[in-house]
């Protein structure tokens, strides 16, 4: 696998680990190359992954939520909590106070994101997502579009939850 140019530059190449497997016990398993993990419908290229916004640690999120929440209860907020998944993850749980946007799937999120520019000018961005990637496309994608379609401002702060929501979850239990 390494020998694909594909694969040239991946960055664990001490750490890959070879086996002979068991391809026999996935007879139907097919390995495709994809532009993108999860669609976003806009080219990867565009969105460059050296924009997305700072990893918070799942202890650090925490208390940027709880921080949030203080002060959105006393009205004096800069901050916005964006849930990245679809309407079907979110209704089954999110934070409270968080801002959901009503979309199907992902690739409705640029969508969104341009619809409500406003929203986000100046202010601080906490994001969540179920597994990260929403979170690295969609702060990337956030940050392009304030920063070059609302003159003179950019979003103020965006952070977003390392990795898996899940581990937020094991980390406060």
């Amino acid at each position: 696998m390494l020998s694909q140019p594909l694969f040239k530059d991946i960055l664990c190449r001490d750490d890959f680990k070879s086996s002979a497997g068991g391809a026999h016990c996935f007879p139907d398993l097919r390995v495709g190359v994809f532009e993108e993990i999860v669609p976003m419908g806009i080219d990867p290229k565009k969105v460059s992954y050296k924009e997305t916004g700072i990893h918070l640690s799942p202890q650090e999120f925490h208390k940027e939520v709880e921080q949030y929440l203080s002060q959105a209860n006393q009205g004096q907020s800069d901050t916005i909590l964006l849930d990245c998944r679809n309407f079907y993850e979110s209704k089954i749980g999110h934070f409270q106070g968080c801002l959901a946007p009503d979309i199907r799937k992902f690739s409705y999120f640029p969508s969104y994101v341009d619809e409500n520019l406003e929203l986000f000018k100046n202010k601080r961005v906490l994001m969540y997502c179920t597994g990260g990637i929403r979170c690295e496309r969609g702060s990337a994608y956030l940050r392009s579009k304030v920063r070059y379609h609302c003159e003179g401002t950019s979003v103020g702060e965006l952070r977003l939850l390392l990795g898996q929501l899940s581990f937020l979850l094991l980390a406060n239990s």
